[in-house]
């Protein structure tokens, strides 16, 4: 559907749009995760679309052509080759016999789009190429379509280059766009993105993307579950029928409070303000120095749309306790990066959060970051969806688990507050 905003878009804002669509869909939400994974390029240079497996490629001017129902499905084509592995499992089927591998790829993806949403409801197909479609590839696997391919080719195929392991191209063809069966193709139609997509990955590279890929794959089939009602604990008549502290706030900054104050000096102005309510006249207590706030954020899909209202209080708390330093540190499979702020800046730590990675979750790899940093803060916040690899998150300083979307996490060390994405807005 073509909103009355979407032709002022520029091509960035209308794949956010479209990927924003596919991430509150019924079904397509299973590809959260996957969205999540690699960059987004948007270039001249590309004549359709394509995957390295990882990151996505968009041709400026091929989208220009889309309106948002059809750029929705080739953000879904790009990004179930990456869900189903084309370019990292398959990479020496695909270096012989390169083009039909990228052909019978395309088959499989095509025929998933149209089984799930038969009807074009939620995705158009494209203008402007050739879309390879034969319904006798229903529920058939790559390797499934690459053999009757091959058996229609005579065991050949090679012909031109064309996946190369970098599969999501489209076929070519007239502006008019259109399907191609299996007997139909020509294989030579096939263009190469090679020249535009970086060097292949290398095998230690192949096996992380994997795992990323996996990791992402799984966090999509929870929110899949949210979104339809399904799974434990997110059965719709749960969500109207469960009572939920959605007061997350207080608990935070009380904790934040409670450590970082301290208890070295006591004084009565201003009061404890906490049993004020019960007409209980008590001190407040404080330290002189307040030291460093740590808060440890798991930067998987699940977690984007949470950040810009929690660090926002954050930077509330920050205000109120200032801290010496406020340190956040991006973590995924592995530490991703990190950010600093003081006093001067706290006002502003919504605005400027840089949130990097988004595959895996382990939470063991912060644990040794910090040890091998030396860093000594007076607290620690891990904000994270709670559905871990690693078992080792103990840190030898107080600890609060801010966790969204899992009432069950039980943390391995400190307190815990559950904070839910629907309350929060995200």
């Amino acid at each position: 559907m073509i909103t009355t905003q979407w032709g002022k878009f520029t091509a960035e804002q209308r794949l956010t749009a479209a990927a924003v669509d596919i991430m509150n869909h019924r079904e397509f939400s299973m590809l959260c995760g996957i969205l999540m994974l690699g960059k987004v390029v948007v270039s001249e240079d590309f004549p359709t679309a394509a995957t390295n497996g990882r990151d996505c490629y968009y041709g400026a001017g091929f989208m220009a052509k889309q309106n948002r129902a059809q750029t929705r499905w080739v953000m879904l084509h790009e990004n179930f080759h990456k869900a189903l592995e084309h370019c990292t499992q398959y990479t020496d089927i695909v270096k012989k016999y390169p083009s039909l591998s990228n052909v019978a790829q395309d088959f499989v993806i095509n025929a998933l789009i149209d089984e799930m949403d038969p009807h074009q409801a939620f995705a158009e197909r494209p203008v402007g190429v050739k879309i390879l479609l034969d319904k006798k590839y229903y529920g058939m696997s790559f390797i499934q379509v690459l053999r009757d391919l091959l058996k229609k080719k005579g065991g050949g195929g090679n012909g031109k280059k064309g996946g190369g392991g970098k599969a999501g191209e489209e076929g070519a063809g007239d502006d008019e766009g259109g399907t191609l069966s299996g007997d139909e193709i020509d294989v030579d139609a096939i263009d190469s993105f090679d020249k535009h997509i970086q060097k292949p990955f290398t095998p230690a590279e192949i096996d992380g993307l994997r795992k990323d890929i996996q990791d992402a794959v799984h966090q999509g089939k929870r929110a899949q579950s949210r979104i339809a009602g399904t799974g434990g604990g997110n059965q719709a008549l749960d969500n109207v029928m469960v009572k939920r502290n959605t007061d997350w706030r207080t608990p935070m900054l009380a904790f934040v409070e409670q450590i970082c104050n301290g208890y070295e000096h006591s004084r009565y102005c201003p009061p404890n303000k906490r049993l004020l309510p019960l007409g209980i006249l008590m001190p407040s207590h404080f330290d002189e120095v307040t030291g460093e706030v740590h808060v440890y954020c798991d930067t998987s899909g699940s977690m984007y749309g949470v950040y810009p209202v929690v660090f926002g209080e954050l930077a509330r708390i920050a205000e109120i306790v200032k801290p010496k330093l406020l340190r956040i540190i991006w973590w995924d499979g592995e530490v991703q990066g990190e950010q600093s702020f003081t006093e001067s800046n706290y006002a502003s730590i919504a605005t400027l959060i840089q949130p990097s990675g988004g595959g895996g979750t382990t939470p063991d790899c912060v644990v040794s970051y910090v040890a091998e940093k030396k860093y000594q803060p007076r607290i620690g916040i891990w904000l994270t969806d709670g559905y871990l690899d690693g078992s080792n998150a103990i840190l030898p300083w107080p600890v609060l688990w801010g966790i969204v979307d899992n009432e069950d996490f039980v943390p391995p060390q400190g307190q815990k507050i559950n904070l839910s994405s629907i309350d929060i807005g995200a």
